[in-house]
């Protein structure tokens, strides 16, 4: 687990460099809507394109981050019942691209129990949209 101070450290060093990071257009193709209506948007940095970045509004209108390397569904999220995610989306979960499994599990258990508890104000849209390259 990563300490308070840590993970606010990480986070703006994430954020001051994210022209290197690109929006994925999930869920929706604009970054407004996803963040503002979807809660969320997925993103990757072109040098790792299976490392996954989900920014996610932890606070009302203030948003966190939340990295996940690659990883192996059963292994990474041992604790879920694939079984019943895959149930609940209608396909089996754990033969989909890890973003698409990402997308699942928050559908299914929400931001907290898939990216961790955020403990800081976090950013505005306007910081996050004036950060990116979307490409």
């Amino acid at each position: 687990m990563v300490c308070l101070y840590c993970r606010v450290i990480i986070n703006i060093l994430i954020l001051n460099t994210m022209e290197n990071i690109i929006f994925n257009g999930l869920p929706d193709v604009s970054l407004e809507i996803s963040l503002k209506e979807y809660k969320y948007g997925l993103f990757t940095n072109p040098k790792y394109p299976e490392d996954i970045m989900v920014i996610y509004e932890a606070h009302p209108e203030r948003y966190d981050i939340a990295y996940f390397p690659p990883f192996v569904p059963e292994v990474e999220f041992n604790w879920v019942d694939l079984d019943n995610i895959s149930n609940f989306c209608g396909y089996d979960v754990s033969k989909q691209d890890n973003k698409r499994v990402i997308m699942d599990l928050i559908s299914y258990y929400g931001f907290e129990n898939v990216c961790g508890s955020s403990y800081w104000e976090g950013f505005t849209f306007e910081e996050i949209e004036n950060s990116l390259n979307t490409l």
